[in-house]
């Protein structure tokens, strides 16, 4: 097949051809790319914005209802599949737009997830965006979201476990508790995420698993609270 896009001039390295004998361009003209399955690629934006008026004073998070499978009629993030050619940042940007309305918002990259049991369609990696904002902002359902709403997070930590190997500190365990709600809405959803580190290295090789969980869609209780404690230590 010929090269994925136009202009390849900065993939020629040395210009030598490759031990079967193929010039760069040789070898794309015969090159498979569904000879091996791949992962498909998703981005998923966690939305905060700061509220202060005196009967609401704290941060809400934007989530949408599901209206297909799978985990229909839960609350998720927007978020979604990116296109084949299109950026991942132009992804998230288009999948906030036609899920919520929202346009032009500020967001930056936060971290990938890429478990193999994340979504039982098929193999699915995704990237997390955040995006913080200061102003109210009206929100409308739209493409595959049943309804979109604002609703107040809460996250605190319940305990913090050591786990030792021999007479040393290997790791540490913490349990959150995260609570979304809205009342008008009937949202009450809540779950535990453990958040575990090495204590051993610089790099602290996080985890975030869900123990446990009422009514959020997919794994997105672990970006949230992921989200959140960035948002924490920044």
């Amino acid at each position: 097949m010929p090269s994925f896009f136009e202009d390849i001039s900065s993939f020629h390295g040395t210009g030598e051809r490759n031990p079967e004998g193929e010039t760069l361009d040789e070898y794309l003209e015969k090159y498979d790319p569904y000879r091996y399955k791949g992962p498909f690629v998703t981005a998923d934006i966690v939305v905060v914005r700061q509220t202060e008026e005196e009967s609401n004073v704290g941060l809400e998070l934007l989530m949408v209802q599901r209206k297909n499978h799978p985990c229909i009629g839960w609350w998720a993030l927007p978020g979604g599949f990116a296109e084949l050619h299109e950026d991942l940042m132009s992804s998230a940007k288009r999948e906030l737009e036609e899920e919520t309305g929202l346009t032009g918002i500020p967001m930056e990259q936060l971290y990938t997830w890429g478990e193999e049991n994340r979504d039982p369609r098929c193999r699915i990696i995704t990237v997390s965006y955040l995006a913080y904002l200061l102003n109210d902002v009206k929100v409308q359902a739209g493409d595959d979201a049943k309804d979109a709403a604002w609703v107040r997070i809460h996250l605190e930590l319940q305990k913090t476990e050591l786990i030792s190997a021999g007479n040393q500190w290997k790791r540490k365990r913490e349990y959150y508790r995260l609570s979304l709600k809205n009342s008008s809405k009937g949202i009450h959803s809540e779950a535990i995420v453990a958040v575990e580190q090495n204590l051993n290295t610089i790099l602290k090789e996080l985890t975030f698993t869900v123990m446990e969980n009422k009514e959020i869609a997919f794994d997105h209780a672990r970006i949230i609270t992921q989200a959140l404690l960035y948002m924490n230590n920044h």
